[in-house]
């Protein structure tokens, strides 16, 4: 189980503790520089990509169409694992809920920016989805109205009887429903995401942690909000690299570059894209067969898609594709990678007038998180040191240091 992982990496913090500031960066890089999809609405979102990015002019539409109900069809595109719901989850929902703060509040802005992003480029989109496939089927008709009937008449309030107090029973203690925007301060303080009180059965599992002196700040823009130097000079980083969101897509002046998040629909989008849509990508594909020592770009053909021959996924291999210039080269319709902060360089190179432009596809975190921690689970790694979480349940996973430390698996 990462903690924190969205704001972690919209702020390259990858280490020690989160405060407000780094939320409230965070907030402002979504807003500013990210276009943002849902997982729980995919479909959706893929059409927002699309007419966002000009997308829906590219190739075929009938062919695209069959395409994307194949894949999104597929199986092994299912989340086949036990899920988990706030009021089932109970015990182990806010074990991973105190974990992941920060990322929940950043979740909730992220569902009003996509909510701003429906109005200005949904139009009128009609969504279809595949049933039995990688989004469940549509309801079926709503049957007709029924013909209303007179209520009965309303019989005379009657006093309710005082409950029966039991003198040896303790007192019920009545706790507060979390509300990110509600600072309540009789809650419990903390200082930072390391420094929290333990929850517990009979403290009452919806009790969260809270911070001290919760600026106002937050109710606002967060571009409005003065962050301290460092991490302002870290928007700065970004924002040499990415234009705003609320400018016009260019092709000819932007590079449309995908934050991939685990465990969000990453690796299906990714498909659609490449074979669906027929967009030159750079990940990690165009780089396998010897082609990541190449000393010159080149686009390269991998199962009917087209890549360019780098692989933008990791830190390493993003610098090397900023020595070969691709940003500027105009190869690629797409690249997809985690770490914005690196590729953001990408786009200084002398005499580069290219900008990237990023898009991502978000989901509930807690839910991620128990997505993260069957994926560790089922998956054979080869590793001995993940070889611990075969026997592991969820709520082991949960208390367990994996879910405090090692993020970053």
């Amino acid at each position: 189980c990462e903690e924190n992982w969205m704001v972690r990496f919209l702020t390259n913090e990858m280490k020690g503790p989160l405060n407000e500031d780094h939320l409230i960066l965070a907030m402002r890089v979504l807003q500013n520089k990210c276009f943002v999809g849902l997982l729980e609405e995919f479909d959706l979102s893929l059409q927002l990509f699309e007419s966002y990015f000009g997308w829906s002019k590219v190739g075929d539409a009938a062919k695209r169409k069959e395409c994307t109900q194949k894949i999104e069809s597929r199986k092994d595109n299912a989340n086949n694992h036990p899920t988990l719901d706030e009021d089932e989850g109970g015990e182990i929902w806010g074990l991973l809920e105190q974990k992941n703060l920060y990322d929940m509040r950043l979740y909730e802005f992220a569902l009003g920016l996509y909510e701003k992003e429906k109005e200005k480029y949904g139009g009128d989109i009609v969504v279809e989805v595949v049933g039995d496939g990688f989004l469940p089927s549509p309801p079926p008709p709503s049957p007709p109205p029924p013909v209303p009937v007179p209520p009965p008449p309303t019989p005379p309030p009657q006093e309710p009887s005082p409950p029966e107090i039991d003198p040896n029973e303790p007192p019920v203690v009545q706790h507060p429903k979390y509300d990110p925007y509600n600072w309540n301060e009789n809650a419990p303080k903390y200082n930072n995401i390391n420094n929290y009180p333990e929850a517990s059965e009979e403290g009452g599992w919806e009790l969260h942690p809270q911070k001290n002196n919760m600026p106002s700040t937050l109710m606002e823009d967060p571009s409005k909000v003065t962050l301290p130097p460092e991490l302002e000079a870290r928007y700065t980083q970004l924002s040499i690299g990415f234009t705003d969101i609320e400018k016009p897509f260019d092709k000819s002046k932007n590079l449309a570059i995908f934050w991939h998040i685990p465990k969000c629909g990453g690796g299906i989008l990714d498909q659609l894209l490449s074979n669906c849509i027929g967009l030159v990508e750079a990940n990690k594909v165009g780089s396998r067969e010897g082609h990541q020592n190449d000393e010159t770009l080149t686009v390269v053909t991998h199962d009917g898609s087209q890549y360019v021959n780098v692989d933008t996924t990791t830190p390493n291999g993003i610098e090397h594709a900023k020595e070969l210039h691709l940003a500027s080269s105009g190869l690629a319709d797409v690249a997809l990678t985690s770490y914005l902060y690196d590729a953001a360089s990408l786009f200084t190179n002398n005499g580069n007038t290219v900008r990237g432009k990023c898009f991502t596809m978000l989901r509930h975190p807690i839910k991620r998180a128990v997505s993260i921690f069957y994926y560790l689970k089922e998956t054979e790694f080869g590793d001995a040191n993940l070889s611990i979480f075969k026997d592991m349940s969820l709520e082991e996973y949960a208390r367990s240091q994996w879910c405090e430390e090692n993020w970053m698996v």
